[in-house]
């Protein structure tokens, strides 16, 4: 997504599951560090190791989320879920996260895999603004050519007779994104003022996008409506515990957008779910903490702030497993 000229060494359209990376990889992308290394396993998922049948630890969990657990910036080695593994020596945390992709294709994903391999729990890591991908049929991508791209992904949709989920047909046909006049003098001024002021990333993006906000204000909207009901579905599937991890903005973080709205829908779902809140650990960094942990040209998470995240998931992990007895 933001590797431009790495776009078809990394990434493959799949017609069952979207976007998804390229199997049996290792590759040194860059960056403004000076690049980090991505390895994929022969199923296409950034694991240093094979997604068997049985896990080679005596646990297992699943963990489903977008670039930020995937790990766009930082090696294998330094995500959240690699380091969590040091925590708990007896557990494999394979990460099955998709960079672009949204909780709807995760749960395709978990569909196809769950009768395939064992696993003992189920990770959701949900990036709150997330939820903004959740009713398009489409995500925009940027090819090695510096054209943007309409790739199709999954998508649900509440049955209003029934109440229960259902899923569209996957429109296969990829288009070259034509944006209205009005997107395309947005995303130019926005791209002009990123270009002109890299480390302002944050800020100017701040004044370009409300977060996800408007899809938490209200219990009874519909991306929460379709984005509880996909949550709903992993537990539905499966007799595992999940949990779910809420992944913050580092907007969040900084003061500069809310997260009240958030914190009251996910806590809707406290009775059903272990649910981790990473705000409330790291709202009261100081401010130089806040800014290492994301990249200056970058929305990423850097290593320093997988760190944090390992950190403040293994203590709510002990809570889960004890709660959960595995």
């Amino acid at each position: 997504m933001y590797f431009h000229n790495l776009h078809r060494r990394l990434f493959r359209f799949d017609q069952s599951f979207g976007v998804r990376y390229l199997p049996s990889q290792l590759l040194r992308l860059d960056n403004e560090r000076g690049g980090y290394l991505v390895k994929t396993n022969s199923d296409g998922f950034r694991m240093n190791t094979e997604l068997t049948r049985i896990s080679t630890r005596p646990k297992r969990v699943l963990v489903f989320g977008d670039s930020y657990t995937a790990g766009d910036g930082v090696s294998n080695e330094g995500r959240f879920t690699n380091l969590l593994e040091n925590y708990f020596p007896d557990i494999e945390f394979a990460n099955l996260a998709i960079s672009g992709s949204s909780l709807d294709q995760n749960l395709v994903f978990f569909k196809h895999y769950r009768e395939i391999i064992s696993y003992d729990g189920i990770i959701l890591a949900i990036q709150v603004e997330n939820i903004t991908r959740l009713e398009n049929s489409h995500r925009v991508w940027n090819s090695s050519e510096m054209l943007k791209y309409l790739i199709p992904k999954p998508r649900f949709y509440i049955d209003p007779s029934r109440d229960e989920l259902g899923q569209y047909k996957m429109n296969s046909a990829i288009k070259i994104y034509n944006p209205s006049r009005y997107e395309r003098l947005k995303l130019r001024l926005r791209d002009g003022l990123i270009e002109r002021f890299p480390s302002a990333y944050g800020t100017i993006h701040s004044l370009f996008s409300d977060f996800g906000i408007k899809g938490y204000k209200k219990s009874n909207s519909t991306s929460w409506a379709l984005m509880k009901k996909i949550i709903d579905r992993f537990s539905q599937s499966t007799s595992v515990p999940v949990m779910i991890a809420v992944i913050p903005l580092f907007e969040h973080l900084q003061g500069k957008a809310s997260y009240y709205h958030i914190k009251k829908r996910f806590d809707e779902l406290d009775n059903k779910f272990f649910i981790c809140h990473l705000y409330d650990r790291l709202k009261n960094l100081h401010t130089q903490v806040v800014q290492s942990l994301r990249f200056k040209s970058d929305p990423h998470p850097t290593r320093e702030c997988h760190l944090f995240y390992a950190d403040v998931l293994a203590a709510s992990i002990l809570e889960w497993r004890t709660v959960n007895r595995f």
